[in-house]
């Protein structure tokens, strides 16, 4: 009997061990599974938002170029000779027609007075043949060669008179002598180049539209034009032409002609800005410019990060014009952007 009673204990006491055990590691096991877990879940990246806003702006348009000459063009010799007299020197003012430089022409005003008596020798040939021609005394052929022999001395007549003037080198064109390549004594050949004029008195300025903004723009009409230098003082230029062929980067040249300030030019090579408005307004989107990441942003939706492209306009100070991508209503991520992924889940702060 007490052996039954020690063999019974025995098994309680065993069973007690192995159930308690049992919950043991099931405890264990439930609270690794819950640690697991846990450590899976990834903690909520926090993000600040912004609302897309629009803006009722000037509907303007804004190109930047560089002014250029009105016209440059190399003084050429068109005779040759030592230059015995310069009238010019570099950053001189000359007008169309002043005399620059002298060439030696001795040897040419020998060559106009051998050619003036040739002229009238053969002149007075051929009128008196014409008149032996009138009283039937000579032939035809005889009177004609005559009159050859008159209008060839002519001609080298003009021609020696031509080199003579060639000599007395003039001023093709009005404006600032910006090289001068020449010196006394030099010796010229013909296109020999003596000097290069520039005309400031007006100015050419080109700009590049795109074919979208060609319609805002046509020949005649007048331009704001702004100047980094001098921005106190107003400038206005005409459209002079726009190019019918696009560059090869897609832009059309359009031509601005603006005539310059004769006590404080405007050079040429400095930078301008040119404003084209149409006097319309228009409604736009604008996005943050700190929410931008190439050319991409981040809206929140459905408590998720979501990634769309956009296509973007002009700067209106921290915010950028959206032309495509982007929708009123919708919020984009301003601050948080560098560190969540497409689709992922995010705490807007």
């Amino acid at each position: 009997m007490k052996s039954s009673i020690k063999i019974l204990l025995v098994i309680v006491i065993t069973a007690a061990l192995i159930f308690g055990i049992t919950v043991v590691l099931n405890g264990n096991v439930e609270k690794q599974n819950a640690q697991a877990k846990e450590a899976q879940i990834k903690p909520l990246i926090s993000v600040q938002i912004a609302p897309i806003q629009t803006k009722k702006v000037q509907g303007f348009l804004k190109a930047t170029g560089i002014f250029k000459a009105f016209e440059t063009l190399e003084v050429l010799s068109e005779t040759d000779g030592k230059i015995v007299q310069i009238y010019f020197d570099l950053n001189t003012r000359v007008v169309q027609g002043q005399v620059l430089a002298i060439v030696d022409a001795k040897t040419k005003q020998t060559q106009r007075k051998i050619a003036e008596i040739n002229y009238q020798k053969a002149k007075r040939d051929f009128e008196r043949y014409e008149a032996l021609f009138k009283n039937n005394n000579l032939s035809e052929y005889d009177l004609e060669n005559a009159r050859f022999q008159m209008q060839n001395a002519e001609q080298n007549l003009q021609l020696s008179q031509q080199a003579l003037d060639y000599a007395v080198i003039k001023s093709p064109i009005s404006g600032v002598i910006s090289q001068k390549l020449v010196g006394m004594g030099k010796v010229l050949g013909v296109g020999v180049p003596l000097a290069t004029i520039t005309d400031i008195a007006q100015l050419r300025l080109f700009v590049n539209l795109t074919a979208q903004d060609l319609d805002k723009v046509k020949v005649g009409q007048k331009v704001q034009v702004v100047i980094p230098t001098r921005k106190e003082e107003k400038f206005e230029g005409i459209i002079k032409s726009i190019a019918v062929q696009s560059t090869d980067a897609g832009t059309f040249p359009v031509e601005i002609l603006m005539q310059n300030n004769p006590t404080k030019p405007i050079l040429a090579g400095m930078n301008a800005e040119v404003i084209l408005a149409d006097n319309t307004q228009k409604e736009i989107l604008l996005v943050p410019r700190i929410a931008i990441l190439d050319n991409q942003v981040f809206v929140i939706e459905d408590e998720k990060a979501v990634s769309k492209k956009v296509v973007l306009g002009k700067e209106y100070g921290e915010n950028i014009e959206v032309l495509s991508g982007l929708k009123l209503g919708e919020k984009v991520i301003i601050k948080g952007q560098n560190n969540v992924e497409n689709g992922q889940k995010v705490k807007i702060q």
